[in-house]
């Protein structure tokens, strides 16, 4: 961290205050810190009353809920429907509580197919290792 001979000078270089605006200077660019009004608001849906990730029943409904919250699934909703919300190489069902992992899949000879599937981690590594 660099250091200056006066609060002035560490001021003066590092500092930036415009209006009710404030940020710092960091190798020649200015960087303006976001209002707390400004700030995006996430909203999230609510689980179901009596609903419980160890209720088998209901597994499929928190399989459902990955695709709403998480962000790479978000973007392979898709994908993660198509497969039913399962491990394409175990056949379970997808819960809150798993590693899962986007693997890409490969012909015969070990190349790439462009084509994707979610499997739990634990699935990744057998497929890697065999």
């Amino acid at each position: 961290m660099k250091r200056y001979k006066s609060t002035k000078a560490a001021y003066k270089n590092c500092f930036s205050v415009r209006g009710w605006a404030f940020g710092f200077r960091m190798k020649g660019k200015i960087y303006i810190l976001s209002r707390h009004d400004q700030t995006r608001i996430r909203n999230y849906i609510k689980i179901k009353q009596g609903a419980s990730i160890y209720n088998s029943k209901l597994t499929m409904y928190f399989a459902n809920r990955l695709s709403q919250h998480n962000a790479r699934f978000r973007r392979m909703k898709g994908l993660l429907k198509k497969q039913e919300y399962k491990c394409s190489k175990c056949g379970e069902i997808f819960t809150p509580t798993d590693y899962i992992e986007l693997h890409h899949t490969l012909n015969k000879d070990g190349v790439r197919t462009g084509e994707y599937t979610f499997v739990h981690n634990h699935c990744h590594i057998q497929i890697h290792h065999s």
